[in-house]
């Protein structure tokens, strides 16, 4: 996703480039334009046709048994501590896209240590405590201020959820 601008700025000076070079051929050789133009279709057509596996996720379901199990498993009026960009992904997709577990609220740790995160969150989740000051440790802070919730903790790079009641010592 980071790579989109940078593919876009990319095919925009391919595009310029093959436009100068077909204006050139044109100029000297009319038919050379449209030959340049045909060389860079079927260039562009073959070097996608080459990589269409590696890109094409349409049988990749590893999110969405991701967030399936993440959900079932998740204890009635969970928290839940999400790492990591797809862990935080595929949760927020079943939670707020799809509206699945309305009683969980869904945590993005590294986002945490940010005020507009933190305010978002109260706003989204209004039964939320979150501490008043800014503690370096975030989670123990929001365990502490929730004792009745349970909380787990999701990474996508491990299995299962892991969760916990309670305040932290």
């Amino acid at each position: 996703v980071y790579l989109v601008p940078v593919c876009l700025a990319v095919a925009i000076g391919l595009g310029l480039g093959v436009a100068q070079l077909s204006l050139l051929a044109a100029s000297g050789h009319p038919p050379g334009a449209w030959v340049i133009g045909a060389l860079a279709l079927v260039y562009v057509s073959l070097f996608g046709l080459s990589h269409w596996q590696q890109v094409d996720a349409s049988q990749d379901s590893r999110a969405e048994a991701f967030g399936e199990q993440l959900l079932s498993e998740a204890p009635r009026d969970a928290i839940i501590f999400a790492e990591g960009d797809r862990a935080v992904f595929s949760a927020w997709y079943f939670h707020y896209a799809l509206g699945l577990r309305p009683d969980i609220i869904v945590i993005a740790n590294s986002l945490l240590p940010f005020a507009w995160y933190r305010e978002n969150l109260l706003q989204t989740y209004p039964s939320l405590s979150l501490p008043s000051t800014s503690p370096d440790l975030w989670i123990p802070a929001i365990r502490n201020t929730n004792p009745a919730r349970p909380t787990c903790f999701a990474s996508a790079d491990l299995p299962g959820l892991e969760c916990q009641q309670g305040e932290m010592p």
